[in-house]
């Protein structure tokens, strides 16, 4: 004799979805005159893709920054502070007043660096670091620091 199952009645019974979550879409623009830590985001940022999708584009310079903005607008800038082709700061007092969130990023951690590019409309500050938890860290911080994006856990 075998047994039955019970069937649970029809409004229990569960949908093949479990449940959907609205990804945030971000646009990232990496402004850094060094492609490798540009890059290390862009594939680091992949790993978030459960959660949220980031579109990133890279400039090495303030004119590449200028000449991607005028077809593209970013919700998000990674702006290295020392440019070598170009003036971070005037980028972050071009950039302040819209609608995007502004990270500054410095070779190394500075408080009077931070406090300028914080008066310049800088929203977060960044000490650059190749290592992965930093890496990882620091989207974590872009994606807390755009509105309406997800929360990282």
């Amino acid at each position: 004799m075998s047994k039955s199952r019970p069937v649970p009645p029809p409004e229990e019974v569960m949908s093949d979805v479990l449940f959907e979550v609205e990804k945030k879409h971000i646009r990232l623009l990496i402004v850094d005159d060094n492609p490798a830590f540009g890059l290390a985001i862009k594939d680091y940022s992949e790993l978030f893709a459960f959660q949220c999708s980031i579109d990133c584009r890279l400039a090495g310079s303030e004119d590449e920054a200028a000449e991607i903005t005028k077809s593209w607008f970013p919700n998000c800038v990674l702006l290295h502070l020392h440019l070598s082709d170009g003036d971070a700061f005037s980028l972050l007092e071009r950039w302040r007043d819209g609608l995007m969130t502004l990270v500054a990023v410095a070779d190394q951690h500075s408080a009077f660096i931070e406090e300028a590019a914080r008066t310049g409309g800088a929203d977060a500050f960044y000490t650059r670091s190749d290592n992965p938890e930093d890496l990882v860290h620091l989207i974590e911080e872009v994606i807390a620091h755009v509105p309406g994006a997800p929360a990282v856990h």
